[in-house]
């Protein structure tokens, strides 16, 4: 019988995959004790360290989109909502959104001061892109919004909100973007980071997953189209 050390639901579910295809299980007792089994489908091993296991990246980059959130038209410009069900209590959840050394595993390195008026700072070096503007709504543990932008950039308003459902939390992001700007590009981008969120939840971060980005686009794109 498999001992069940851990187990990784959300690598069996949206973002990774459209349905539920398995738990995934650290097993004890073997000569990889951090591989993770599927308990029904391939029985392969996928190595722990994402960074050097193809198997695990092509799982977690190539994901489907049918679980992609919505984008649409408004009077002002394009709102998009995404969101994602993550097993875990809405304390863990917060943390990720909030803590410098956890947003750091995910978005970029930052700081978000928790009230409303405090300064947003996240500064992406690699592209020389920095967010700097304050928190306009704050409910401790429950909702966080601010904008988009630095400077005199145009306001790009996003909540986040946090709502506790049966074995964990439902993590709903709302951006409001600019009718002159690539809507769909900003969403996917998105998504892209939603799955980084939810691996480093599990303990096991990624990089930005870039096929999942543009699969993302490409779909979204076709939203607006339809």
């Amino acid at each position: 019988m498999i001992a069940r050390e851990h187990i990784f639901e959300s690598f069996c579910r949206p973002p990774y995959a459209s349905k539920h295809y398995g738990v995934y299980v650290v097993l004890r007792g073997k000569a990889q004790p951090q591989s993770l089994y599927c308990l029904h489908g391939s029985a392969q091993p996928i190595c722990y360290n994402p960074v050097h296991c193809h198997a695990f990246r092509e799982q977690t980059m190539n994901a489907p989109t049918t679980d992609i959130g919505t984008l649409q038209r408004t009077t002002q410009g394009f709102e998009g909502v995404l969101s994602r069900q993550l097993d875990h209590d809405a304390g863990a959840v917060w943390r990720m959104l909030t803590d410098p050394q956890a947003m750091a595993q995910w978005l970029a390195p930052g700081s978000i001061e928790p009230r409303a008026g405090g300064t947003v700072r996240i500064d992406f070096a690699d592209s020389g892109t920095v967010i700097d503007s304050r928190v306009t709504a704050f409910e401790d543990g429950r909702l966080l919004a601010y904008s988009w932008s630095s400077g005199s950039e145009p306001e790009r308003p996003m909540r986040w909100d946090l709502a506790p459902v049966d074995g964990g939390t439902r993590l709903t992001l709302t951006l409001q973007i600019p009718a002159n700007e690539d809507a769909a590009k900003a969403c996917a981008g998105f998504e892209g980071h939603l799955d980084m969120l939810a691996a480093a939840l599990e303990g096991v971060p990624i990089k930005f997953p870039f096929q999942r980005f543009l699969q993302a686009r490409g779909a979204y794109q076709a939203q607006l189209a339809g």
